[in-house]
């Protein structure tokens, strides 16, 4: 799912894409993880999960936020500090 984030002014070299993911891609990327688990990430500010957009009921979430994420939750396993 792309979505085009452009305001009426703008012009097309100004104009971001954004590659959005609905959770059942999302919950895929974290390993299958359950729908409950997926809402204790989004409601735990303590692992500083992405918050999902929503649109008409379905949340999305950017694909970039996901997996820089994983990349933090990764490096924090194995000791090395996030800059």
């Amino acid at each position: 799912f792309v979505i085009s984030c452009a305001s009426p002014t703008s012009t097309r070299a100004n104009t971001i894409m954004k590659r959005l993911l609905p959770s059942k891609a999302v919950r895929e990327r974290l390993g299958n993880c359950s729908n409950m688990t997926l809402w204790r990430y989004t409601h735990d500010e303590k692992i500083d999960f992405p918050q999902p957009t929503i649109i008409r009921k379905r949340r999305f979430w950017e694909a970039d936020e996901i997996e820089a994420f994983i990349t933090r939750q990764a490096l924090a396993a194995t000791g090395k500090h996030v800059a």
